[in-house]
């Protein structure tokens, strides 16, 4: 299992039109293959700060979903409503 940090900072003036584009991310994460779990906080000292916790079966199926041409695409897109770029990481827990 692997674990995806997902950070993103937006006000509430963009969280209107963020938020047909994030459901629609959140749809299809749910619907992929090897998608587990997904958590989403906000940064309670600096509420602008969005923090995601996606958890994942495998990292294969994690790089199929957001290599998809949908994903990217919408991806792309918050991104562009943001005016900055989504960060991403990937962990696994320890053996």
């Amino acid at each position: 299992m692997i674990k995806i940090p997902i950070i993103r900072r937006y006000n509430n003036d963009q969280a209107v039109a963020l938020l047909p584009l994030l459901q629609e991310l959140y749809i299809k994460v749910y619907q992929s293959k090897g998608f587990v779990s997904a958590e989403s906080l906000v940064n309670q000292l600096d509420p602008l700060e969005h923090l995601i916790i996606s958890t994942w079966s495998s990292m294969e199926d994690w790089f199929a979903y957001n290599r998809s041409n949908e994903i990217v695409a919408l991806r792309d897109s918050i991104d562009q409503v943001t005016g900055q770029q989504t960060t991403r990481s990937i962990y696994k827990l320890e053996n």
